[in-house]
């Protein structure tokens, strides 16, 4: 954030992102984001539904800032930016999700989850075009150990 605030270019436009992603960041941490999956993972039973809660607001969050952060920073719309905020978010809680499995390797209902939120993650990606979105398919690929041709 300090980073951020030091920021001594007088462009209102940048001035503009710049508070955006400062804003986006703030709250991924805070109250909404970080901080609430913390308590959830204290009360939590380790039930999936509640594990797709608690890494939704954990890493979920974070990748969500993330990805829309770069968006914003890059200059994209409304629309990139939503899209690839949701592409983070689902991104975030696949990772989530496999961090927190309670330790069986073909945890049925884990991986039900995983794979559906997989699906999330790609189609928002079918909002974008050109060579760069290969990237961030393969993410996803990263995170669940696969390794697919979409485009």
């Amino acid at each position: 954030m300090e980073m951020l605030a030091q920021t001594r270019d007088q462009d209102p436009e940048k001035s503009g992102r710049i508070l955006r992603v400062m804003i986006e960041a703030s709250r991924a941490i805070g109250s909404q984001g970080v901080v609430e999956g913390q308590y959830r993972e204290v009360l939590s039973s380790g039930h999936v539904e509640e594990v797709g809660k608690t890494s939704e607001k954990m890493e979920g969050e974070i990748y969500a800032c993330s990805a829309a952060c770069g968006a914003m920073l890059g200059g994209g719309g409304e629309d990139e930016i939503d899209k690839l905020r949701s592409y983070g978010l689902n991104v975030g809680k696949i990772v989530g999700f496999l961090q927190r499995r309670d330790g069986e390797e073909d945890n049925v209902e884990t991986m039900k989850r995983v794979e559906e939120t997989k699906d999330l993650a790609i189609k928002e990606l079918r909002f974008f075009k050109g060579d760069k979105v290969e990237a961030m398919y393969s993410l996803i690929d990263a995170c669940v150990g696969l390794n697919h041709v979409y485009i």
